[in-house]
């Protein structure tokens, strides 16, 4: 999450999506931006809030002035990205300056108590759904909608973000390059870690992403 006032945006980040490569440009460009807002405690997320979280938490007159973008994935490599980052430990240490205590203490949590099921892929996605693993069990829509409904005006595109990202900055007139920052180690396309039940799983886990963005396996 990242708010700017200078430039009027909000920024909805959804992990494994190439937002911190995002975050490092605009914090870059408005050092003053808003990092972390006063999410209750329960919910276990602070960097990567919902959009409900963003509009309860500001002005309502904020909200709807700024303009809201996210990042979006196809779920079956989101998800082997999200394993081969906690498997070769390739998580970010240092967070983006600006206020970020909180959200590593969050990271550092969450790298803990994933680091059991790491054998395998399929252990990984035996992940229990509650407390820090819920995280691995929301769809890409819980973070972009308020009541049911898309609350954020763009939806880039993990598979074209450059591209995308470029055109938004331009539209916006936001200046700068995007750099890549938190990178997964990928031994392989995802699909070759997939077996024929791990992709029923995550097809039905994340159904919902994958009828609205038109993802397939």
């Amino acid at each position: 999450m990242l708010i700017s006032h200078k430039y009027r945006i909000i920024f909805v980040h959804i992990q494994r999506t190439g937002g911190n490569s995002i975050r490092q440009l605009l914090n870059g460009m408005d050092a003053a931006a808003v990092q972390e807002l006063p999410i209750a405690a329960g919910k276990n997320r602070l960097k990567h809030c919902f959009v409900s979280d963003i509009y309860a938490s500001i002005e309502p007159s904020v909200f709807l002035s700024y303009t809201k973008f996210a990042v979006v994935r196809n779920p079956f490599d989101r998800l082997f990205s999200w394993y081969s980052m906690f498997k070769h430990n390739t998580i970010a240490k240092s967070e983006i300056a600006g206020g970020v205590e909180r959200t590593a203490q969050l990271g550092n949590a969450v790298e803990a108590a994933v680091a059991p099921y790491l054998d395998s892929f399929d252990s990984f996605l035996s992940l229990p759904n509650s407390g820090l693993f819920e995280r691995f069990y929301f769809n890409q829509l819980d973070y972009l909608q308020v009541d049911g409904k898309l609350a954020v005006d763009h939806v880039l595109r993990f598979e074209n973000l450059t591209d995308d990202f470029n055109a938004l900055a331009k539209t916006l007139d936001l200046p700068g390059q995007l750099p890549a920052v938190n990178q997964s180690i990928r031994q392989q396309d995802y699909r070759k870690a997939y077996n024929q039940d791990a992709e029923q799983l995550v097809a039905n886990r994340f159904s919902r992403d994958l009828d609205f963005f038109s993802y397939s396996f």
